[in-house]
This record gives C-alpha cells, structure tokens and sequence, in this order.
C-alpha cells in the first residue's frame, strides 16, 4: 500500500510566539526578530517576510526611524522595543524560527516578556 492519493491530506501545524523585533530589511521587506533565553538577550531566531499588509509595513518603518542604531549587511538595526506574535512551522537546534508569518504588532508587550518557553 505504498500509493499515494489525492485524498490525503498535508497539515501543517503551526506554532504561535511573540517576539521581540531587533531590525528590518528592506529589499525585500522583513523583520529581524529574536527572543529572550535564559542565557542570552535578544538573540536573533530568524526574519519574518511573510504577513504584512502595507499598513502594518508603512507603521512600522515610521516607527522604526526613532529607533535606528546602525546598518549592517542590508540590515537596520533596531533598538529592541517592539514586539510582534508571528507563526512558526519548526524550530532548528540552534533556536532559529523557520517558515515564519507575521501575524500583528504587539503595542503593549514588552520586549523582555519575549521569552523561548521550553
């Protein structure tokens, strides 16, 4: 019984975490995002390119203006204030999030609250 049908089905089960956003990229646009571990602050865990409508881009990098740092390697870095909850499909051993989509801005969350929950 080794065939396959289109009757069967592919899920994909994606996991839900808010993570603090360090910097940007513009070309194409994505967000720089990291978590807290107990370690370490602020670790960056991948980008997110998925998601955005152009509002939530055009907020954004108005608010990110006020918080620039330095740009490094097509990335603007940020200071660490904001936060976003995005979807992710899997995570590597070395914590990076992959096949991320943004799901919105998180206002009211601070950063440090942006933690790996094992």
């Amino acid at each position: 019984m080794d065939t396959k049908s289109d009757d069967w089905l592919k899920i994909k089960y994606f996991k839900t975490i808010d993570v603090v956003i360090l910097g940007y990229r513009t070309n194409p646009f994505g967000l720089v995002i990291g978590l807290n571990f107990r370690t370490v602050k602020n670790k960056p865990v991948g980008v997110v390119e998925f998601g955005f409508l152009s509002e939530d881009k055009q907020m954004f990098l108005m608010l990110a203006k006020q918080l620039s740092t330095f740009m490094e390697d097509k990335t603007q870095w940020i200071e660490p204030r904001l936060c976003c909850r995005i979807d992710y499909l899997e995570r590597t051993d070395t914590h990076q999030l992959r096949t991320t989509v943004f799901r919105g801005f998180l206002p009211d969350k601070k950063p440090e609250e942006c933690k790996w929950e094992s």
